[in-house]
């Protein structure tokens, strides 16, 4: 879900818009046409940004499910005291300048750029999976879901909320949903239209 703006400015950079007007106008020699398109470096390129788009798709799609399963049937429904909160929206700018800019000035007209841009792609996923900036995303800010870290009574988390005045909750007992089942690290606030006390 994180990498949705990183692939989605690939995509935009790769894909030959020609061979798809050649693939809808001659529609029966596609088989050709996609062989002859995937010869070429950006012919590759432009598949890898392609099914890499639709995977990030699809997992927001199952994401945003899971969020609404998770809420609907209150999984792992607890109370928790919220004893420091930090907002984590300021993280999605630094996201943006970080990762996804330099990808656009790179060029890739030779072999040695496709290097550069892959372990660049690489580096960003490894730092994103050991960080908490894989929840950080601008996917989530478009939805108008905040991203929180939290310290409650039973350790740190992240907090996923809808709330935009959620710093109003310190202190409070608020109800919260596990996103990830068997793990704590991850939670949905539950208490948007609740009584806190």
């Amino acid at each position: 879900m994180s990498y949705f703006p990183l692939f989605l400015v690939l995509f935009i950079k790769f894909f030959n818009y020609e061979f798809l007007v050649y693939c809808i106008k001659y529609w029966r020699f596609i088989d050709i046409l996609f062989l002859l398109e995937i010869k070429t470096l950006n012919g590759v390129m432009g598949l890898i940004s392609t099914l890499l788009l639709v995977i990030s798709l699809l997992s927001i799609l199952f994401i945003l499910f899971e969020l609404r399963t998770t809420e609907k049937k209150r999984i792992g429904q607890k109370k928790y005291t919220i004893k420091k909160i930090q907002p984590r929206d300021r993280d999605i700018l630094v996201y943006l300048v970080t990762y996804v800019l330099p990808l656009i000035s790179l060029d890739m007209d030779n072999f040695r750029d496709i290097i550069v841009l892959f372990v660049l792609i690489l580096l960003i996923f490894w730092l994103s999976m050991y960080s908490d900036l894989l929840y950080v995303n601008p996917v989530m800010a478009a939805l108008k879901l905040r991203i929180y870290a939290i310290e409650t009574d039973l350790g740190e988390a992240l907090l996923i909320s809808k709330n935009d005045k959620f710093e109003e909750c310190l202190g409070k007992k608020i109800i919260c949903y596990r996103f990830i089942r068997d793990k704590e690290t991850v939670l949905i606030d539950g208490s948007r239209g609740q009584q806190n006390e």
